[in-house]
């Protein structure tokens, strides 16, 4: 790639079909403890389907450590925190890493440069060197090969210093020196994120090198909002025409904060992308999946305002069939493309589902299952009220309600989509979600789940807002973009926030009614 970059995940993927019945599909992630991966050339294949993959993901490296120039290939440990900055830091030798070597060598500031030992055990020599201030562990092997260990605390959580290893063979020439200067540079959050796949069709050729140009990877300009800074995590997993299913595992990122992501936008390769924060990795965003147009350079806006209930691709739909419906919401859905969002803890839910105007499920989850549904079409009212945990500044409440026309299902192995309406919001915001104050545009838009039963045409909406928590509400006017889509402009104070209040309805009876306290804030 023409950037720097160091391997963050690894994968061999194969799938082979007989034409018939039988299937092979293997996924295999490279453990951390290889760097390499080989692959034999095949024949071709004549009878069924084979395809190989190769799939990297690719950034900015974590850590880098410099001897007079030279790079060192320096290994990052389980449980570590993460180094961040740039500079030439002394190193100083201290032993096995006990407390009393590390006194004498007097670290603080420094990287400390030990011997691994079987008296302390990688968490307890991480904690003497953290208590002894050393600005970053370095772990020479007692024996050849390499050293993994884990370095975190006892309650699962990292180290209170970076800590990373080297080998004997590299390690040892530092050992004799004692002490000795060292180049070093964190980079916690890479600016750029590669995603590649590389498929071939019928066979392993011969050379498996990849060198996509500019015009057939996609760019996507990722945007994570937020007012306060959370460890997080986020990952894009890849899928091919013969596999719906994906394997992969979160990257730690901090956000709020931007980066540029590097797509591969081969025909039949789609993606999917899943986001955690907040305080306790509570907040979930994800999407469906999809593709990227190779050549083509989109935003990816992830927990932008208007956080508010939505029933997002992601996630299993709002369905009925024959004796039994389902309605599934998330309640904490941003403003990002086809995003569903809820949290795993940290919030309070009532929702309570109405057939024909009566009370038939209430509980404390966005979700619920009726049954029996009569043979006949049934009127389903849904009401559902949402509040969460003040750390988040914006949309502190929600009230939604629908209003669902159903049809009755007369297959018996029919599963029909049913037309609980979606509002969505447009608002440019900074990554803190708020707006410059005075004159305001949202855009506003109404649709129906893809291939519901029973959606009408969209009719209409209206759209109200407030500055006083929803104290006061003021009417406003909707200039209209199309079938669905309106615009909304209106004066705002230059500071406070923005609580929005939107209705909207199809042809057929569906409706939404949809009331967000502080929907994004002004500055």
């Amino acid at each position: 790639m023409p950037r720097r970059t160091e391997d963050r995940m690894l994968y061999l993927d194969w799938h082979r079909s007989d034409g018939g019945v039988s299937t092979v599909e293997i996924q295999y992630l490279l453990p951390a403890a290889a760097e390499s991966m080989f692959v034999l050339p095949t024949k071709a294949v004549h009878t069924g389907t084979f395809e190989y993959m190769s799939r990297w993901r690719k950034a900015y490296p974590l850590l880098t450590l410099t001897d007079r120039g030279k790079e060192l290939n320096v290994i990052g440990q389980p449980g570590s925190s993460y180094y961040d900055g740039k500079g030439n830091l002394d190193a100083v030798y201290a032993g096995t890493g006990t407390p009393d070597e590390l006194a004498k060598a007097k670290v603080k500031g420094k990287i400390a440069l030990v011997t691994r030992s079987d008296g302390l055990t990688g968490s307890e020599r991480a904690q003497a060197a953290a208590a002894a201030g050393a600005a970053l562990l370095i772990v020479v092997n007692d024996q050849p090969g390499k050293l993994f260990e884990w370095v975190g605390q006892d309650d699962g959580s990292r180290s209170a210093v970076p800590v990373a290893t080297l080998t004997l063979a590299q390690g040892g020439p530092l050992i004799e020196r004692i002490r000795t200067k060292l180049g070093v540079e964190g980079v916690p959050n890479s600016p750029y994120v590669y995603d590649l796949v590389d498929p071939h069709a019928g066979r392993v050729p011969a050379d498996l090198t990849y060198k996509p140009k500019p015009t057939e990877l996609a760019t996507v300009q990722m945007r994570f909002h937020g007012t306060t800074p959370y460890a997080s995590g986020e990952f894009r997993w890849d899928y091919r025409p013969y596999r719906t299913v994906a394997f992969g595992l979160l990257q730690a990122i901090d956000m709020p904060g931007t980066r540029t992501d590097y797509v591969s936008a081969q025909p039949g390769t789609a993606w999917a992308e899943d986001m955690l924060t907040g305080p306790t990795f509570n907040l979930e965003s994800r999407t469906g999946i999809h593709t990227y147009t190779a050549g083509r350079s989109t935003v990816g806006d992830w927990y932008a305002p208007v956080a508010h209930p939505r029933n997002g691709p992601g996630f299993w739909w709002s369905d009925r069939q024959q004796a039994y419906a389902e309605f599934n919401i998330q309640p904490w859905t941003d403003s990002g493309t086809d995003h569903g969002g809820y949290m795993v803890e940290g919030e309070t839910i009532a929702f309570d589902v109405y057939q024909d105007g009566t009370l038939v499920s209430s509980g404390p989850w966005a979700s619920a299952g009726i049954y029996p549904v009569p043979d006949q079409t049934v009127t389903f009212r849904l009401d559902l009220k949402a509040s969460r945990d003040p750390v988040f500044r914006l949309s502190t409440r929600t009230h939604t309600e629908w209003t669902v026309v159903s049809p009755k299902v007369s297959d018996p192995l029919a599963m029909d989509t049913m037309a609980v309406l979606q509002l969505d919001y447009q608002v440019d915001t900074n990554l803190a979600g708020d707006a410059r104050g005075g004159r305001q545009t949202v855009g506003l838009s109404a649709s129906h789940l893809p291939g519901a039963v029973g959606g009408g045409r969209i009719q209409g909406a209206t759209f109200a807002v407030s500055y006083d928590d929803g104290q006061t509400w003021r009417p406003v006017t909707l200039a209209k973009n199309g079938t669905g889509a309106w615009t909304a402009q209106f004066d705002a104070p230059q500071s406070g926030f923005v609580s929005v209040r939107a209705k909207a309805w199809d042809d057929k009876g569906n409706s939404i009614n949809q009331e967000v306290i502080r929907a994004y804030g002004l500055t």
